[in-house]
């Protein structure tokens, strides 16, 4: 007998499945007899399977802009940076399965229903990172900075490269408790010799 369900369960069992096979090899079957559901509820709180993914971005979009906000009470530009790049490591961290779907996602280059909201949460952690560093530059805590959006590529991409080795240690039973703690301080390390003056 099929039960009911509640919509943050089919979304958390969704997160899990589309992380562990990918999204376009997850169907909205497997999602709904993981639950234990038909898959007729599945369509009924999010229409297709576009849309399960729709609801799970604009939840990850939520996130983000609140962290926009908790930025904005710290003081100082250097301040801001370091709690930025802590939180966004914490976040990704605490929330593996969808850091894993955000990489799947971006890194595919085939258009898709949800290109506009994957743009848009790029764009939003872009242009927090990119606003701390013109602040800093106003202020005079940081030096001049001629590319903001390459500093930005070269940060976050090496905390890519971290984050991906931390995940192999973990999968491998080797990983560290400590690990985002390291990895905030490579990256801080990392921006300190870009920005210190």
């Amino acid at each position: 007998m099929k039960r009911e369900i509640s919509k943050d369960t089919i979304i958390d069992t969704a997160v899990r499945l589309f992380a562990k096979k990918g999204f376009h090899a997850t169907s909205l079957r497997e999602i709904g007899e993981d639950c234990g559901i038909y898959p007729s509820m599945t369509i009924y709180y999010f229409s297709s399977k576009d849309g399960l993914l729709r609801e799970i971005l604009q939840r990850i979009i939520w996130q983000l802009k609140t962290l926009a906000t908790a930025v904005g009470h710290k003081k100082g530009a250097w301040n801001q940076l370091h709690f930025f790049t802590q939180q966004t490591i914490a976040w990704m961290h605490e929330h593996n399965n969808l850091a894993c779907i955000l990489f799947q996602e971006l890194s595919l280059s085939r258009s898709s229903n949800n290109a506009h909201l994957l743009e848009e949460l790029a764009q939003l952690h872009r242009n927090l990172f990119q606003r701390l560093l013109q602040d800093g530059e106003a202020t005079g805590e940081f030096g001049h900075i001629p590319d903001k959006t390459f500093l930005y590529h070269v940060t976050f991409g090496t905390f890519v490269h971290f984050w991906n080795i931390a995940n192999f240690s973990s999968a491998c039973g080797t990983g560290s408790k400590n690990e985002p703690d390291t990895i905030v301080n490579q990256l801080i390390d990392l921006l300190a010799a870009q920005l210190k003056k």
